[in-house]
């Protein structure tokens, strides 16, 4: 995830500058990061809720997907005011760190 991450910034910095948005939907690499981030902390959700491996993956996508489109803060800060490669980068790895975090205390609650 972090190689991804860093060959990523370098790759949208050398085409950041043909896009006419800030943010443009054609990379789509940011994305991924960000899911693959969210699906390293599965050893950590099988020591909390032993369940089927296809239930964290489900559940880590809908998660994921909610803090990319909902945006709470600080991600909404870094998607408005940080441009660029890392802009573009950034808000999608703090989703992923905010579905990491949420999808452990559901499944500290639910009875790890």
């Amino acid at each position: 995830t972090a190689i991804t991450f860093c060959y990523s910034l370098i790759a949208i910095n050398k085409t950041y500058d043909q896009f006419t948005s800030d943010d443009p939907h054609e990379i789509v690499i940011d994305e991924v990061v960000g899911q693959m981030l969210t699906l390293l902390a599965i050893p950590i959700y099988e020591t909390l809720h032993p369940t089927n491996n296809i239930f964290y993956c489900i559940s880590c996508f809908f998660l994921f997907r909610l803090f990319d489109i909902w945006k709470p803060f600080p991600v909404s800060y870094i998607d408005r005011n940080l441009k660029g490669p890392l802009g573009i980068m950034l808000d999608d790895v703090l989703a992923g760190i905010y579905a990491i975090s949420s999808f452990v205390i559901i499944l500290f609650f639910l009875g790890g």
